[in-house]
């Protein structure tokens, strides 16, 4: 699940489909203009004029339960790809995901966050999970944050090459 806003919570199944819903115009009725007081309705987007060499991306892993009036984790399953295309408004730019921080535990008032980060060179193993002190290799980037208790929290992407037009 992730947060939209203006659309409260969605079911997302990956990052693509959350910048995707993000970016798109929302209309809004029975806006009124703090300036003049004018009232009708009108269109809010928000878009990315330049991109940026590093991508920080914050998942809205929590929510608020009105029923039960607590928070929540969000646990949904959300795709985190290595290579992702983000729309520009002068075209496409490619990033490549370099680190992200997971939040382990099944509330939002408990549990534990550590790291899993690309190395920087090609020698050795290519992720490796960064828990406290320990610094651990691991198979693929997404092996310790796919499950209800461990997920994504704040990815990072790096800029990979020019823009697409």
């Amino acid at each position: 699940q992730g947060h939209v806003p203006g659309s409260g919570t969605v079911r997302c199944s990956s990052i693509e489909e959350l910048l995707r819903m993000f970016l798109t115009p929302e209309r809004i009725a029975d806006y009124r203009c703090e300036a003049c007081g004018c009232t009708g309705t009108t269109t809010k987007r928000f878009s990315i004029e330049q991109a940026p060499e590093t991508l920080v991306l914050v998942l809205n892993r929590f929510g608020y339960d009105i029923a039960t009036q607590s928070q929540n984790k969000l646990s949904a399953d959300v795709a985190v790809p290595e290579l992702l295309t983000v729309p520009t408004s002068t075209g496409e730019q490619k990033y490549r995901l370099f680190s992200a921080v997971i939040h382990q535990g099944y509330t939002p008032y408990s549990g534990h966050y550590f790291a899993v980060g690309r190395r920087s060179s090609k020698a050795g193993p290519e992720w490796y999970k960064l828990n406290d002190e320990l610094v651990d290799p691991v198979q693929h980037y997404a092996d310790d944050f796919n499950g209800q208790s461990s997920t994504a929290y704040v990815v990072f992407y790096s800029k990979v090459g020019e823009p697409r037009e």
